[in-house]
C-alpha cells in the first residue's frame, strides 16, 4: 500500500508533511524498493535524506528492512526516557543526556551497541552536552548549575560553577580557538562565559526585547568566524554576537504563512554552511542561511508519533560527514538526517529514478 500526501501549492500540509515516502511497495520494506525520503521535494534541489530513527536497542541490530518497518508502525520499546542533550566524538560515538534516568546513554552505530557513560558521576539534570577540540565532555548538569568535564573514557575530570556565575544552566557552546566556553541561563536572561579550565570570565545580555537582551537564551552555535548564534527562544528571533558578547546583528525566526515558527529551541551549523535550527515548541526542524534566509522546514508544524515529524524535539548536533542527530523528548528517541554533501552524494547520488519515485508517489 502507498500512502500519499497531501499538498498545499507543491508543498507538503503541515498536519501530514511527507508521510509518505515510508511506503511498502509490493508487500516487502527491502533496500531495493525502499523510496528514499529526499528534502526538499521536486521539483526543488533535495538537501536531506532520511535515515532513521532510533529508540531502542533492537534498532541497531535489526536489518534495514525491520528498521524502516518498525518506523512505519510507530511502535518503539524505548531505551531514553527523556532525551536532551546530543553529541557526537571524533568515533562516530553518539552521546545521549537523559534527564529522567539522570544518565548518558552512548550509542556505537559501528559496533551495534548501547552503553552507559559517567555511570561514576551522580547526575542531578543532565541537559546540553558538547565536545572540545580534545574530545572531552562537558555536562550541563542544570540542577546542580555545575558543569561537568570527562575524558572519551568517561573518566571525570573536574567541574565548575556556582549559583553565583551560573544559575540553572541549559546549553553549551566552546569556541576551542580562543579557549573560551558559553553557558545560556534561560531564567536568568543571559549567557555566562568560561575559559577551558572552568575560571568565570564575564557574562552577557539582560531580560529584554532589545538588540542584545534576551527572553530566555537556549541553544547557541559558533560559526567560522568565531561569531556566537543564539536561540532566543520566546523573542522568536536569532541573535549574533562576536566573540566578546558584543551584538552584531538577529533576525526574527517566523517563517511564512504555512511555517509560522515560534520559539528557537537549539541551532547547529550543518557542513553546508547552513544553520538548522529546532523549533520545539511546531516540532520542525528548519533550515537558514546564516544571514537569516529561510531555506526549507522539516516537520508536521504540530507534534507527531510519526518518524518523519517530531513531537518535542530539543537538541541537535551534525558530525563532520553531515549527519545530523535530533533527540525528541516527548518522543523518546532520535533522529537522524544526512545532509546531501558532496562526499555523500558521490557514494550514493540522487539520480532522475529517485525523484521520479518520489514523483509517482506525490501523484
Amino acid at each position: 500500500m502507498v500512502e500519499k500526501v497531501f499538498l498545499i501549492k507543491g508543498r507538503v500540509s503541515q498536519n501530514i508533511l511527507i508521510l509518505v515516502l515510508l511506503t511498502v511497495l509490493t508487500g516487502g520494506c527491502s533496500s531495493t524498493n525502499r523510496v528514499r525520503i529526499l528534502w526538499p521535494l521536486p521539483p526543488e534541489t533535495p538537501s536531506l535524506e532520511f535515515v532513521g530513527v532510533y529508540a531502542s536497542s533492537g534498532d541497531f541490530t535489526r536489518s534495514e528492512a525491520d528498521l524502516w518497518e518498525n518506523a512505519l508502525s510507530g511502535k518503539y520499546e524505548t531505551i531514553f526516557n527523556r532525551p536532551f542533550g546530543v553529541a557526537v566524538d571524533n568515533e562516530g560515538r553518539v552521546f545521549v543526556a537523559d534527564n529522567l534516568t539522570k544518565e548518558i546513554k552512548v550509542l556505537n552505530f559501528a559496533e551495534k551497541k548501547i552503553t552507559t557513560f559517567g555511570f561514576n558521576q551522580p547526575f542531578n539534570l543532565p541537559l546540553d552536552l558538547a565536545f572540545d577540540s580534545s574530545y572531552n565532555l562537558y555536562v550541563v548538569d542544570g540542577n546542580r548549575n555545575k558543569i561537568i568535564v570527562f575524558d572519551q573514557r568517561g573518566v571525570g575530570l573536574f567541574e565548575f560553577g556556582n549559583e553565583k556565575n551560573l544559575l540553572a544552566p541549559s546549553y553549551i557552546a566552546i569556541n576551542d580557538k580562543i579557549e573560551r566556553i558559553y553557558v545560556s541561563q534561560g531564567r536568568l536572561h543571559q549567557i555566562s562565559v568560561f575559559d577551558l579550565t572552568g575560571k568565570y570570565l564575564f557574562k552577557f545580555g539582560q531580560p529584554g526585547v532589545d538588540n542584545g537582551e534576551f527572553a530566555a537564551p537556549q541553544g547557541m552555535a559558533i560559526d567560522s568566524m568565531g561569531n556566537l548564534y543564539v536561540a532566543d527562544m520566546l523573542n522568536s528571533r536569532i541573535q549574533i554576537f562576536d566573540q566578546n558578547g558584543t551584538f552584531l546583528s538577529s533576525f526574527k525566526f517566523i517563517g511564512d504563512t504555512r511555517y509560522p515558527y515560534e520559539n528557537p529551541k537549539d541551532l547547529e551549523f550543518g557542513t553546508d554552511g547552513n544553520l538548522y535550527i529546532l523549533d520545539q515548541r511546531k516540532a520542525l526542524l528548519i533550515s537558514y542561511t546564516p544571514e537569516g534566509k529561510f531555506l526549507f522546514a522539516i516537520g508536521g508544524n504540530s507534534r507527531t508519533t510519526h518518524p518523519l515529524g517530531f513531537s518535542s524535539p530539543s537538541s541537535i548536533d551534525i558530525d563532520k560527514k553531515g549527519k545530523i542527530y535530533i533527540t525528541d523528548q516527548l518522543n523518546r528517541r532520535l533522529t537522524l538526517w544526512q545532509i546531501l554533501t558532496k562526499s555523500y552524494l558521490s557514494k550514493n547520488p540522487v539520480n532522475e529514478r529517485d525523484r521520479q519515485n518520489i514523483l509517482k508517489l506525490l501523484e
